[in-house]
């Protein structure tokens, strides 16, 4: 009977322990339809939007982006034209995943930023 009620207790006390890491939205979606290509400006409109969603934290909030998505969301603002906040993002990317720092630089040259 101690051993039920103990086994009981671990699973509510683990179960309550839910933090969520990553806020993906539909990133899997998104990212799938970027790497493709071929969209038109309708579509393409649509994706920053909600990649938008994804990369800016809200206030308050301990929800990071997944794992290079802050580049996705760079390189489409370099699409439009929009380098400066293309680099925030370049940098947003290196400052939460400090790991991706050679391939972002790599990038930045051959984009030429």
């Amino acid at each position: 009977m101690k051993k039920t009620i103990l086994v009981i207790a671990c699973v509510i006390c683990l179960s309550s322990c839910n933090k969520v890491l990553y806020n993906y939205y539909n990133y899997n979606e998104l990212a799938y339809t970027y790497s493709k290509g071929g969209w038109e400006d309708k579509e393409m409109k649509k994706m920053v939007k909600q990649y938008k969603k994804i990369v800016e934290i809200p206030k308050g909030k301990t929800v990071v982006p997944p794992p290079g998505c802050c580049v996705d969301y760079a390189c489409m603002l370099i699409q439009q034209g929009d380098t400066t906040k293309a680099k925030v993002f370049f940098d947003k990317e290196i400052l939460l995943y400090p790991e991706s720092k050679m391939y972002v630089d790599n990038l930045k040259k051959e984009i030429g930023l």
